[in-house]
């Protein structure tokens, strides 16, 4: 489904990737060998020694010299099966360069000296080294014209082998021009072995040190798991102590069946595109200044789409709005090698039912004020989604320009059937047709549910691609239930309105052929006539009780809570005022025992009766707070609560400094004092005090998390101190505690003796 809509902020970033350093201490970033140094020590050819220094000064040994080639040339197994043995009488059976030495020997690569031995310990010269170089690529003494060691060396120098080194026929080798050596050599083309053949780099025909274009990873392609990555070449495992290639890149993997274990990077120049619009193979994007600039997609450059090369023609049928384009630059900075075409990131679909427009979450789905909300192909706002809506978040590769498209497909009708099973569906048949299911459609819903039975009434929900990503049972579906926040009756013309708050957030405001004044401040349920008129019903609220959360186990006395359930915390309810309502999140709930009035209403669903609505007053302790007089002044007050001094102007019978008061609080302040209360645990002792409990008349009592501490002085002055204040070991005037319903503490107040 091909979505062309400008609607995103759209990028180009020049990017150049970074190579990953070796970090030799002898070895400084900007010496003109240590991109060498180090793309051999990753490659796993010369490496440092236990002190961390490459040395690049010290000359190489012959034997050392061959082992470095046997490396390169991917035949260490090879070699160690040569082990123990030599035809060189300065070689011991034991020693550790033999293999290496009888490997080389019989490639051809290296030979002994005219007396017969090796001189493993000798210097390695440059001519010698220019000879080996050259042997490796597939050059003979045939191919090449003239007397040893020039014509070596000269063809070294034709082959670029020998590029940056300033040295003499006999001049020993230092290790940084063997590297420097080495390094062109992997990417040297070996000798053809017939003029029509393909060039191939020495890289490629060790099978070890391949150049790898990343060109999808399992951000971009459903099928690869976390440790893959797709290649030109196919897919490979990535060692975990590897930092993830970058798309688009160009590297050389060290491959062992079938896992890359090293990395090197090539260090291509990427210019990486995000498109807003498109019209045959001509892109529209923003700059980094933000403006609107054209591009037609060169003709001549090689394009990859989920790992295949495409035609020129066929990319016109791929772009679209957040479509990701990555071009890599040639060497020379003139063109592009290669580019690679990477489809829009969907996030998993979320449900409408799920909005919860004070958080600006649908689901795991978070947005904000400048995201784009698509509906219906057309520009909307979140108050426009509704409860069967699948919503979707849409982005380039790069987590940006990111969009949500919200999909109102509704598919309605009797369940015929899961195929081929319940067990194992992979379609459901509604009426007499068959869709398939999404990925992303979970299916333990269908499998451990006793519902969905033949012939239920039944609405499946299609994603972007058409297949099904949720059935909704009626008997779940608890979305028709809202909270009546206000009414309006007018008898002129005898019409009826109804302010409604539903279940994601959304305040809505509705006809009804009848008042409805008796339901504000009460869960309802609703049916929608039109767009305007509803009718509703009154739902008899559960039993006037006390009740136990279990948050944990998500239980409200014996009963379950379902995921989404829904909790309708009331703060006020004044007349010719909206009722006060916040919707509270499970992980809000307080833990233990609810006194009768707290919990008004207990919703249950479905058929093992879960609660999915809950309807509370107050729960938290919001609205109705405790406080201690801190001021006096004929009639006004001034009162602390939660540690912020508020004023009151009216008479509290019987207050008087350091007196506690229960106080119905507002966004204002204070709205009114109910009256003081007074603690039953008191004492003039602390016997133990910690960050969360408090042990008094030995029995210890735990803190809430907002918990204050008050100290009256014997000025009478309050004030806020901490924990670190407390002294059990000293002897007050007084000790109170007051708790909540839970018997947690909110406020201990202490007065000086």
């Amino acid at each position: 489904m091909k979505i062309r809509v400008m609607i995103c902020t759209i990028i180009m970033i020049l990017a150049m990737s970074t190579v990953a350093f070796a970090q030799y201490s002898d070895v400084k970033e900007d010496a003109s060998y240590a991109n060498a140094v180090n793309r051999l020590a990753v490659l796993g050819i010369m490496n440092g020694d236990n002190f961390n220094k490459f040395n690049p000064n010290s000359l190489l040994t012959r034997e050392q010299f061959a082992k470095i080639i046997v490396v390169t040339a991917g035949l260490g197994d090879d070699a160690d099966a040569l082990k123990g043995s030599t035809v060189f009488p300065d070689i011991p059976n034991n020693s550790w360069s033999s293999g290496y030495i009888n490997e080389a020997l019989s490639k051809g690569f290296i030979t002994g000296m005219p007396d017969g031995k090796f001189h493993p310990t000798d210097k390695v010269n440059f001519a010698q080294a220019c000879t080996v170089l050259v042997r490796v690529l597939g050059y003979t003494d045939q191919d090449l014209k003239g007397f040893w060691p020039d014509n070596y060396i000269e063809k070294a120098r034709i082959l670029g082998l020998s590029d940056g080194i300033k040295l003499q026929a006999i001049d020993g080798l230092p290790r940084w021009s063997a590297a420097v050596m080495i390094n062109s050599m992997i990417s040297t083309n070996i000798k053809k072995a017939n003029p029509q053949d393909a060039d191939k780099l020495f890289s490629e025909s060790t099978n070890l040190y391949k150049t790898y274009i990343v060109l999808g990873n399992s951000d971009t392609m459903e099928k690869l798991s976390s440790n893959q990555i797709l290649t030109d070449k196919g897919v490979y495992y990535i060692d975990d102590k590897l930092k993830k290639p970058e798309l688009g890149n160009t590297y050389e993997f060290y491959i062992k069946d079938d896992k890359i274990t090293n990395i090197f990077n090539d260090k291509k120049s990427l210019i990486k595109y995000t498109v807003e619009s498109a019209s045959d193979t001509s892109i529209t994007y923003n700059d980094k200044d933000g403006k609107d600039q054209s591009l037609v997609l060169p003709d001549k450059t090689v394009y990859y789409y989920n790992g295949n090369k495409q035609t020129y023609d066929s990319l016109k049928s791929l772009l679209q709005a957040n479509t990701s384009i990555i071009f890599a630059e040639n060497d020379n900075k003139d063109g592009y090698e290669y580019a690679i075409i990477f489809d829009p990131v969907y996030s998993k679909p979320e449900i409408g039912n799920k909005l919860d427009i004070s958080k600006k979450k649908i689901g795991n789905i978070s947005y904000d004020d400048k995201t784009p909300i698509i509906r219906n192909n057309e520009l909307s706002k979140a108050a426009d989604i509704q409860k069967y809506d699948v919503c979707y978040k849409i982005s380039d590769i790069w987590g940006g320009n990111a969009y949500l498209l919200v999909l109102n497909d509704e598919i309605e009708g009797k369940l015929k059937g899961f195929l081929p099973s319940k067990v194992s569906a992979k379609q459901i048949q509604i009426d007499t047709k068959t869709y398939d299911f999404s990925k992303d459609m979970d299916l333990n819903k269908v499998r451990n549910s006793s519902s969905y039975n033949i012939d239920d009434d039944i609405i499946a929900l299609s994603g972007y691609d058409g297949k099904i990503v949720d059935v909704i049972y009626p008997n779940d579906d608890t979305t028709n239930y809202a909270f009546v926040l206000n009414y309006s009756d007018s008898t002129l013309n005898d019409t009826h309105t109804i302010k409604l708050l539903l279940p994601n957030g959304v305040t809505a405001t509705y006809k009804t052929k009848v008042a409805f004044s008796s339901l504000k401040g009460t869960l309802v349920s609703y049916k929608k006539i039109d767009d305007e008129n509803i009718d509703v019903s009154a739902i008899s609220y559960s039993e006037y009780k006390d009740h136990t959360i279990n948050k944990d186990d998500r239980q409200i006395d014996s009963e379950f809570v379902t995921d989404d359930v829904k909790i309708y915390n009331i703060m006020s309810n004044n007349d010719g005022a909206d009722t006060q309502v916040n919707i509270l999140n499970w992980s809000d709930m307080p833990y233990g025992s609810i006194p009768a009035g707290r919990i008004l209403h207990l919703n249950e669903s479905g058929e093992f009766g879960d609660i999915n609505i809950i309807v509370a007053s107050d729960l938290l302790d919001q609205k109705y707070k405790l406080g201690v007089v801190s001021k006096v002044n004929g009639n006004r007050y001034s009162i602390m609560v939660d540690g912020k001094e508020y004023t009151y102007n009216s008479a509290i019978t019987s207050a008087q400094i350091g007196s506690v008061t229960i106080q119905s609080m507002s966004g204002m302040g204070v709205d009114s004092v109910l009256g003081i209360t007074y603690s039953y645990i008191r004492s003039t002792k602390i016997q133990a005090f910690d960050v969360k409990r408090i042990k008094i008349n030995d029995k210890v009592y735990r803190f809430r998390n907002d918990m204050v501490i008050y100290k009256k002085g014997i000025d009478d002055a309050i004030s806020i101190v901490s924990k670190d204040d407390i002294d059990s070991s000293k002897t007050y005037g007084d000790v109170s505690i007051f708790t909540d319903y839970n018997n947690l503490v909110k406020i201990i107040l202490i007065t000086e003796a």
